[in-house]
């Protein structure tokens, strides 16, 4: 088994140790070459993964020609690059792109349509031969062999089956959903979720109201799945309720703690100087408003953080106006 991860950063680096593990052959790529070189010869990313030493068998690359002998592909870069580079790779492939899987592990829509990412993936590969990785799996965890959990979400069983068969084990597990637009809604909105707990954090509330705080969150999330008609079930996944949890309840979450640095009064721009790596939440933000404005979505938990990421209104407002948007 030959598997190509592409993206070196935390998330890329755990999921290739990870491979390279249970004794496939893996290769690590990144478009950086003085990077990548670093990589090999340090045999560690002490710039997003650090203490974390890569396995013996895991290889390095730079090259995306690597991508011909691979059976499996995964992306692990962020969501506004994967339709690019798919497309780069594809060229690379040609007829023999239907002979690979395609695993994306990366969370948020399209930047360029503000919709899914599948949506753009169907016209790249039309077979349908992908599947979405998704789940609460801090990449410092699983590169320290901790129990973690995906969701495995595709249209075509033999794809999750062929996945699920090669890269299960006692450490790594999945459950499957067919609901591919589903599982990629609930990777993109835990994000503003996590935002919005971390305030409530930074602005010091306890426990009762950071419970209430969550089921207006958790609320919003089954009405989005509702309104667009996918399966409620789906949220009951680790890629929806196990995600969610994890995201919003532990301060590894770059999410939480931004969040938590505007609740304390930090400004945007330093929250995310605090936080030091990309904040997805905050960087999708407005394709998702986007996306909940053409769908014509009902929401007002997100719409509330949208306005206090504007800054058209304060941190304490927005918190005041989720907690008290309904009457039970």
């Amino acid at each position: 088994m030959k598997v190509v991860v592409l993206g070196s950063g935390s998330m890329g680096s755990a999921v290739a140790n990870y491979t390279a593990g249970i004794s496939h052959d893996t290769i690590l790529w990144g478009r950086n070459k003085e990077f990548i070189s670093a990589l090999s010869i340090t045999r560690e990313n002490e710039k997003y993964l650090p203490g974390i030493k890569y396995s013996d068998k895991l290889n390095f690359s730079s090259d995306l020609d690597v991508c011909l002998d691979a059976d499996i592909i995964i992306f692990a870069v962020p969501s506004y690059a994967v339709i690019k580079l798919l497309a780069e790779i594809k060229s690379i492939l040609g007829d023999s792109v239907t002979e690979k899987h395609f695993i994306i592990t990366s969370k948020g829509l399209d930047p360029v349509s503000s919709s899914f990412i599948s949506d753009s993936l169907d016209k790249l590969l039309p077979e349908k031969n992908y599947l979405f990785m998704q789940g609460p799996s801090f990449s410092q965890e699983l590169a320290e062999k901790l129990p973690t959990a995906f969701t495995l979400a595709s249209y075509r069983e033999d794809v999750i089956t062929y996945v699920k068969t090669n890269l299960e084990s006692e450490k790594v597990f999945f459950d499957i959903s067919k609901e591919v637009c589903g599982i990629q809604l609930l990777g993109s909105l835990k994000n503003l979720f996590a935002i919005i707990l971390g305030i409530a954090e930074g602005l010091n509330y306890e426990a009762n109201t950071k419970s209430a705080i969550f089921v207006h969150c958790y609320q919003e999330l089954c009405s989005f799945l509702d309104e667009l008609g996918i399966d409620s079930k789906t949220v009951l996944t680790y890629a929806g309720i196990g995600d969610l949890y994890l995201t919003t309840t532990d301060n590894k979450s770059r999410n939480k703690r931004f969040g938590k640095y505007l609740g304390e009064g930090l400004t945007i721009a330093d929250s995310l100087s605090k936080v030091g790596q990309v904040v997805e939440g905050y960087a999708n933000h407005q394709i998702i408003d986007k996306f909940i404005q053409s769908n014509k979505l009902n929401s007002k938990a997100i719409a509330v953080l949208i306005n206090i990421l504007k800054e058209q209104i304060s941190p304490k407002e927005g918190m005041s106006l989720i907690l008290f948007s309904s009457k039970r």
